[in-house]
């Protein structure tokens, strides 16, 4: 039987409801693969429907009467869908190369739970879009091809010039074939004009032929070509694009935004749609364009990438809340320039890494141990995301905090928590403290930092009283956010954001990894701090001091947590645990040595670590 919490963590089954997602488990079967072992063959029935929820497959074909990696697919994604629907043979063989494991449905039955749940025929049918058709008796080159449709704002050299860096990126780092493709409906063409004026132009005219672009022009490594696109071309541009995903791992379609309202189809072709500038610098023209986009997009991802850190005001900050999700790029002279190309890249290519910092009071501080083998061996990670003790070090981490901060912030935390008393007893009687005490201890580490200020995208978890449910903050202050993920039931009041009584995040996700999930992290390294049960025991027969109140509660908290981190550990590809059996959750006053044993566990998993976070 497939755990129903683990498949609903996937998108796109993370939108079904408890009934649907009952009728999609009936159907279901979980098939393990050793490494080597093949899920099927080149020229094999397509009699499944596939789906990898742990581990990683690599598709082959054959090239040259010899075998060749194609792709590598990893957790999360779906195979096998396009002969499903067309009814003709696999066009790659599927191995494993390492454990896996793999939902199977079988093909009319994923058929019948399509037509039952529309919305998810939608989704598949965007993944669809991306992979690539085999053409007849041409060897399949191309597992997926990702069209993007970039919209650039002025000035265009800036706006340009990135997403030139961006192509070269994907280029040299996931050795990918990446052409930009600019479309106009003028002479006047801004690739040839910034980036090299030797780029091939064409005019697209009714019929579409192969020929045209056999003089493409590369620039390390990535191809570029100019399209004009004047009168009626709708058909030979579809012909255009079908080519060009044959050929091309990824397909940049630039537009100037100020020629948006005449060239809207172009939107159908891309998964996703990009607005690359300075949204500030004609903040009227910015609230226009996104206006009309979001209904175009409404079914596709809607992003922006912000040239100008410094223009961060309130209404920028605004109209980039309203898309999919956003980045905030410093100038090129900056050195987190190239850091931040790498985020889109990744997020681009369906490669993003986020780490999930689990609960646990003074073991907390054996995050930042993780920390520092993941900044000497320059692991970039993509999300944070945090819960209870977790939400503090990822704060910290998000915000830029060195080292010496990190542990002097754990040190005033333990502290200022142990200094707390009953003078701050609360009433109504919610908690033995009030939530006020908590907030001021975590404003004091903070500030009025809010998460637009996070380096990396910040994710904190909290515990809805009402609702019964875990909630992800993303917005707002953070001393906030960490004041209600650390608010542990009994001790402290709920605090209160927007009208939601919130608590310890670690309630119901003590090891956050499926939050990461939530947000469209691919890869999950997830660091648990909690002692396994065994480890509990055996701590507790050496234990020589009489146990209290806050024992009792921690205690009884960290044994129904247990189930909810083992769901964790199944979504996560790594997961770091350091030895803590016999040290004490209360133990603030021993930092050094949880930050040592967090360094030992993370030093220990170090090559696991840098191959998941390798393109």
């Amino acid at each position: 039987m497939i755990q129903k919490e683990i498949i609903s963590s996937f998108y796109p089954f993370n939108k079904l409801k408890n009934r649907q997602l009952n009728s999609l488990l009936k159907i279901a079967q979980i098939s393990e693969y050793k490494k080597d072992d093949i899920i099927y063959s080149e020229g094999d029935k397509p009699d499944y429907f596939y789906f990898l929820v742990k581990g990683r497959v690599v598709a082959i074909s054959i090239i040259n009467a010899k075998p060749k990696k194609i792709e590598l697919i990893r957790k999360g994604t779906s195979f096998g869908i396009i002969s499903i629907f067309t009814g003709q043979p696999h066009s790659v063989t599927v191995k494993a190369i390492e454990k896996s494991r793999v939902v199977r449905i079988e093909k009319e039955k994923f058929k019948m739970l399509l037509k039952k749940i529309p919305f998810l025929a939608f989704d598949f049918s965007v993944v669809l879009s991306k992979r690539v058709k085999k053409r007849t008796n041409v060897p399949k080159r191309i597992f997926q091809s990702i069209s993007t449709t970039v919209l650039i704002l002025e000035d265009y050299k800036k706006s340009l010039l990135f997403v030139s860096r961006l192509a070269e990126s994907l280029r040299s780092k996931a050795k990918k074939e990446v052409i930009v493709v600019e479309v106009s409906r003028t002479d006047d063409s801004l690739v040839r004009k910034y980036v090299h004026r030797n780029v091939l132009s064409i005019e697209l005219l009714k019929e579409f032929k192969e020929s045209l672009l056999s003089a493409r022009h590369s620039i390390k490594g990535v191809d570029y070509l100019c399209l004009k696109c004047r009168g009626r071309f709708r058909d030979s541009f579809y012909s255009l694009a079908n080519y060009l995903s044959e050929s091309y791992h990824f397909i940049f379609y630039v537009i100037p935004a100020k020629e948006f309202p005449y060239r809207p189809g172009f939107l159908d072709l891309g998964s996703q749609i990009y607005v690359i500038g300075d949204l500030g610098n004609d903040l009227y023209f910015s609230r226009s364009l996104i206006s009309s986009l979001r209904p175009l997009a409404r079914h596709k991802d809607l992003k922006a990438v912000m040239l100008d850190q410094r223009n961060k005001s309130k209404s920028v900050m605004e109209l980039l809340h309203k898309m999919s999700s956003f980045y905030i790029i410093p100038d090129e002279s900056d050195k987190g320039y190239f850091s931040n190309i790498g985020r889109v890249y990744r997020g681009l290519s369906e490669r993003t890494l986020g780490i999930a910092l689990g609960s646990g009071g003074a073991y907390g501080a054996s995050h930042i141990g993780v920390f520092k083998v993941f900044n000497k061996h320059n692991i970039n990670l993509d999300m944070l995301c945090g819960s209870s003790i977790g939400s503090v070090i990822a704060g910290l981490w998000a915000l830029g905090y060195s080292y010496k901060d990190m542990e002097y912030a754990v040190h005033a935390l333990g502290k200022s928590i142990s200094l707390l008393s009953f003078s701050g007893v609360s009433f109504p009687f919610r908690g033995i403290l009030r939530s006020r005490k908590l907030e001021s201890v975590f404003k004091s580490i903070f500030g009025n930092k809010t998460f637009d200020d996070a380096k990396i995208p910040l994710s904190v978890i909290a515990f809805d009283f009402k609702k019964r449910e875990a909630v992800i903050i993303k917005e707002g202050f953070i001393y906030k956010a960490v004041s209600a993920s650390c608010a542990m039931p009994g001790i402290f009041e709920p605090v209160s954001i927007e009208g939601n009584y919130l608590l310890d995040g670690g309630v119901l996700s003590p090891l956050p990894a499926k939050a990461l999930l939530k947000s469209d992290i691919k890869r999950i390294i997830a660091v648990n701090v909690t002692p396994y049960r065994e480890e509990i025991r055996s701590t507790y027969r050496r234990r020589k001091h009489p146990f209290n109140v806050f024992d009792f509660i921690f205690g009884s908290i960290e044994t129904m947590q247990q189930e909810f981190i083992r769901d964790s550990l199944e979504v996560a590809d790594i997961v770091i645990h350091p030895d803590l059996g016999d040290l004490r959750w209360t133990d603030f006053s021993i930092k050094e040595e949880f930050i040592k044993r967090g360094y030992k566990a993370a030093l220990s998993k170090i090559d696991e670590i840098m191959k998941l976070a390798e393109f």
